[in-house]
Formats: structure tokens, C-alpha cells, sequence
């Protein structure tokens, strides 16, 4: 999505100027912790809501298109559905958590999320050889994103644990002065750029 790497420059900008104190919070440049707090709500907030309506979409959507496919080459629908759902909510869940990856890109941790990113996709590959083999079917997607998932967390937890509670600690407050105005506008200005309104 181009927001992801929006993100990761605005995050890395306001990063320059901040120092993070493990367990006790960031420190440094007011505004650009200001910034940095308004940057994580608005990526809570349209990350949310960008995985509701994936979660949506790909549910609802994809239970008429299957059961249309279903009804015609006589596949029971029981045979799709659970795995079906399991799948749109995991995809969901993957989108809603991904920016926890662009911010450790932005705070210039990219050689530890590439060796991540290498481990992620070798216990992906090893996981859906093993469903294959024992005849986990469509479970086979699952079990995937099920083990990205997994991965991401244990990942956060192992490595950036304080950082991440620091953030979600951080308080963000109504931007209202001269300057946080003109973030707010460039931020938006650069969703309309990249949505092409």
C-alpha cells in the first residue's frame, strides 16, 4: 500500500530527534514527540479501519462468489467456509498489525527486520510443506498467516518489547499551533497525492 512507506518517512524524520529511555519513554524534541504520538494514533485509527473493511470485503464478498462457485461445481459449502472466514480474519489481523514492521523500519532497525523477514518466510515455506503433507487442504493459507503472525509478535516481544509499550503509552494531543497545522496538511496532502483524488 503507499501508506505504509508514507509512514516510514514521516516516522523516520521525527525519530532523528527523539532518544528512547527503555521503560521510561522518549525524550528529546517536544514537537517531534508530539508528532510522533499523532503519527501512531492516525495509523491505530486507518489501520483499524482498513482492516475492518478487509475483514468485511473479503468475508461477506468472497461467501457469495464461493457460494456461487459451490452451488455450480457442487462443492458443499461446509468444505470452504470455516477455512474461508479463518483466512479473512488472519489477513485482517496481518494488515492491522504491520505497521509495528514500517516503524522499526522508520527508527532505522531495517537489517534486523530483513534477517526477521528471511526467518518469516523460511517458517511460512517449512509450515505449508508440512499442511500439504499431512492433507490440511485449504487450512494450507491458515496456517500461514497464522505463522506470520505468530512470528511478528514473538518478534516485537523478543526485540522491541519497551519501544513498543513506550509508543502506545505515548499521549497525542489535538494539533492546533502553526506547525503541527502544517504536518497535518502535508500528511494529508500526501494520502490525496497517493490515493490520486
Amino acid at each position: 500500500m503507499g501508506l505504509g512507506q508514507l509512514l516510514q518517512q514521516f516516522i523516520s524524520h521525527e525519530w532523528i530527534k527523539i532518544n528512547h529511555l527503555p521503560g521510561k519513554g522518549f525524550e528529546g524534541d517536544s514537537q517531534a514527540i508530539l508528532k510522533l504520538s499523532n503519527i501512531k494514533q492516525f495509523t491505530i485509527k486507518w489501520f483499524s479501519i482498513l482492516s475492518l473493511l478487509l475483514f468485511l470485503s473479503l468475508s461477506i464478498g468472497g461467501y457469495f462468489f464461493m457460494k456461487q462457485t459451490s452451488y455450480n461445481s457442487g462443492i458443499p459449502i461446509s468444505f470452504w467456509l470455516a477455512p474461508w472466514l479463518v483466512i479473512s480474519f488472519l489477513k485482517s489481523l496481518q494488515l492491522f498489525i504491520s505497521p509495528g514492521v514500517t516503524f522499526l523500519e522508520g527508527i532505522n532497525e531495517i537489517e534486523n527486520v530483513n534477517r526477521f523477514r528471511f526467518s518469516q518466510s523460511l517458517q511460512e515455506r517449512i509450515t505449508s510443506w508440512i499442511i500439504i503433507i499431512i492433507g490440511g487442504k485449504l487450512w494450507l493459507f491458515s496456517a500461514a498467516a497464522g505463522i506470520n503472525i505468530w512470528g511478528q509478535f514473538n518478534f516485537f516481544k523478543k526485540k522491541y518489547s519497551s519501544i513498543l509499550k513506550d509508543l502506545i503509552k505515548l499521549k497525542s494531543k489535538k494539533m492546533i499551533c502553526g506547525k503541527e497545522k502544517f504536518f497535518l496538511y502535508n500528511v494529508n496532502m500526501q494520502l490525496v497525492l497517493f490515493l490520486d483524488i
